[in-house]
């Protein structure tokens, strides 16, 4: 019977080797998931927005918007929907610029392209200014649409109850 050393040069050697492999092989994942959600003031009156998150499917490749808009207009597998919310739930008044960042490829569609098996990160960011300031003055996004698109046919959505860890703190603007 051979007893294996584990401190031993060669067993600590081959640890290194697999971890290394591990490491720069592309990740192969089956998740979609956020990864952060920041808020941070841009002067006295507007605040960017940002919710990282991660996609990727083992079977399929996918499609991801890079537009998106505000929820008050019809969501479609084309844009990413959010709503700024006041400190109150309200539907804050405003004025919105947002796009989806992200080191993806872009299809011929205008879409982000993640490959069938690997994952790719993805950054929704939001520029907002209040238009109706009220005594209410902190806001936070919510991301109330994620559309993709499996093998660029079949048109899905996160559903609500993933959606709801797409959301940002409150920021006093």
């Amino acid at each position: 019977m051979t007893k294996i050393h584990f401190f031993s040069p060669t067993f600590l050697v081959n640890v290194f080797i697999l971890l290394t492999i591990f490491l720069a092989v592309p990740s192969i994942s089956s998740a979609y998931f956020t990864t952060a959600q920041s808020e941070i003031k841009l002067g006295d009156k507007s605040a960017l927005f940002l919710i990282d998150f991660s996609f990727g499917v083992a079977t399929h490749e996918v499609q991801i918007p890079i537009t998106a808009t505000q929820s008050s207009e019809t969501p479609t597998s084309n844009v990413v929907a959010y709503t700024i919310f006041d400190e109150d739930g309200n539907t804050a008044i405003g004025t919105a610029s947002a796009i989806v960042l992200s080191k993806a490829k872009i299809n011929s569609k205008g879409k982000y392209h993640v490959a069938k098996g690997l994952s790719q990160n993805f950054t929704l960011a939001v520029i907002f200014t209040p238009t109706v300031v009220t005594k209410v003055n902190e806001y936070r996004l919510q991301v109330t649409h994620l559309p993709f698109i499996f093998d660029g046919t079949q048109e899905l959505q996160l559903n609500p109850s993933e959606l709801q860890y797409y959301t940002t703190d409150l920021l006093k603007i």
